[in-house]
Order: C-alpha cells, then sequence, then structure tokens
C-alpha cells in the first residue's frame, strides 16, 4: 500500500490501521460489557482501563433508555424486521414512513442500507 516516496501517504496508512484497530477493541469491550463482565475481566483480558465514573443513570430517562433499547426477548433470526416496526397504537399504521428493503437472506451487515 505505500507509495515509494510518500511519507505522508504512510502516515495515513498507519493512522487508518490504529484506529481500525483500537475500534475493534473499543467494540469487543462494549461486546463484554453487554454480556456482564465487570470492569477488572475486561481489563485482564483486554488491556484496557475501563472508567465509567461519567456515566449516570441519573440523567432523565436514561435508565429506561437503556433497559428498553439494549435488550430485546425476540430471537431476531427468527424474526423478520418488518414485523418489528413500531407503531401507533391508535392507527396501527408505521410511525416511520420511509423504510429500506433489505434482503435479510444476503446481507452482510454493513449498515449502510
Amino acid at each position: 500500500m505505500h507509495v515509494p516516496g510518500s511519507a505522508n501517504g504512510l502516515i495515513v496508512i498507519q493512522e487508518v490501521e490504529f484506529n481500525l484497530k483500537e475500534a475493534e477493541r473499543a467494540d469487543k469491550v462494549r461486546q463484554m460489557q453487554e454480556w456482564g463482565f465487570d470492569s477488572a475481566t475486561i481489563q485482564s483480558t483486554l488491556g484496557i482501563a475501563i472508567d465509567s465514573s461519567l456515566e449516570d443513570d441519573d440523567i432523565d430517562g436514561m435508565k429506561t433508555y437503556r433497559e428498553e433499547s439494549y435488550w430485546d426477548d425476540d430471537d431476531l433470526s427468527m424474526v423478520e424486521s418488518h414485523a418489528k416496526v413500531e407503531k401507533d397504537p391508535d392507527t396501527g399504521e408505521p410511525i416511520r414512513s420511509q423504510m429500506v428493503y433489505v434482503d435479510e437472506h444476503t446481507c452482510i451487515g454493513t449498515i449502510f442500507c
């Protein structure tokens, strides 16, 4: 990937590689937190210190948001996404009218749709 004579190109490549590696590590931390691992386990496994001192469930609605948004009891491998669309309780119509069709059987999960 290095262009001969291009020091700036090499620096950019190194920065991109570093950022991708750090993003992957951050995602692993997030996954371990969601799975219920404590900070000490995460730190010893990944060598990353966890600081949750700024996280505060006392902010209006934050505790409710976390409880409602992260965990879904439905097995998403068995439920098609169109069945999960939020609907207006009065009319039964979808709340959002703009949607994207995704062929779920061939989707590779890029989230760019």
